[in-house]
């Protein structure tokens, strides 16, 4: 192999679509007795007050789905006084964390859509 080395396969995970704010509500509406006006109402609030939530640097607890948090990566500098926002290489609102082991393996034995890479 070029390069030296043992080439690999990866596992990746591909999405088959997304869900909107309007999906979910639909999807809920079906299986609720509340209106899709109410549900779109706190969907929207909720989205609101976890955007405040991590812009004041909380993690967002969502339960047995896991938390929100915000994440950054910056350039390493030999002091403390050098660390300012110049430094941020990228920044993610969010950064969805699975709260259990036993969850994510569920949810992987559900996702037909994995396909398999190189990583050369």
């Amino acid at each position: 192999m070029p390069g030296g080395g043992e080439k690999k396969f990866y596992a990746s995970a591909n999405s088959s679509g997304e869900m909107t704010l309007t999906g979910l509500t639909k999807s809920i509406e079906k299986i609720s007795t509340v209106s899709g006006a109410d549900i779109r109402a706190v969907l929207y609030a909720m989205v609101d007050v976890m955007q405040d939530a991590l812009a004041n640097g909380q993690i967002v607890r969502l339960g047995e789905p896991g938390s929100l948090r915000v994440g950054i990566s910056s350039e390493g500098k030999a002091t403390a006084e050098e660390v300012n926002s110049s430094v941020i290489l990228s920044f993610r609102w969010f950064n969805f964390q699975i709260a259990q082991f036993t969850i994510f393996i569920s949810v992987f034995r559900c996702v037909p859509a994995i396909s398999i890479f190189s990583g050369q």
